[in-house]
Formats: C-alpha cells, sequence, structure tokens
C-alpha cells in the first residue's frame, strides 16, 4: 500500500476514535464538568483537523487524475 494509503487509514483512525472519546464523554455525563468540556473539544479538534487533512489529501489526489486524464487525451 502506498504512503497515502497508510495516511488515510490513520487518519479515518484518528476520526473515528476521537468522535467515539467524545460520544462516550457525553454519553457518561463527563462532558458536563470542566475537564470533560475540554477533553471533548479537544477530541472535536483533533477530528477536525484530520478530517480537514483528508479532503485536502482527497481533493489533491482528484486533482492529480484530471491532469493525468487530459494530459491521456
Amino acid at each position: 500500500m502506498s504512503d497515502r494509503g497508510w495516511l488515510f487509514l490513520g487518519s479515518l483512525v484518528m476520526i473515528v476514535f476521537s468522535m467515539a472519546a467524545a460520544g462516550w464523554l457525553a454519553a457518561t455525563s463527563q462532558a458536563l464538568t470542566l475537564d470533560g468540556l475540554f477533553l471533548i473539544h479537544v477530541c472535536l479538534i483533533v477530528a477536525v483537523a484530520f478530517g480537514l487533512y483528508l479532503w485536502f489529501m482527497v481533493n489533491r489526489a482528484r486533482e492529480e487524475l484530471e491532469k493525468e486524464a487530459g494530459a491521456k487525451k
């Protein structure tokens, strides 16, 4: 598997675990404490950061595919 594939899978894992941790904090009412609020914000920020990375990676791959398709024509 290429480096991009591993980075894609790793980013998906980080997003899923971050969202799961945020959900767990909300489900167990730990998000209502001050520490829980900070932790849930960190989890959501990590998920957003990796989501943006995935979004840019997918767009870059699409652009490269379009360039290759344009060069073949």
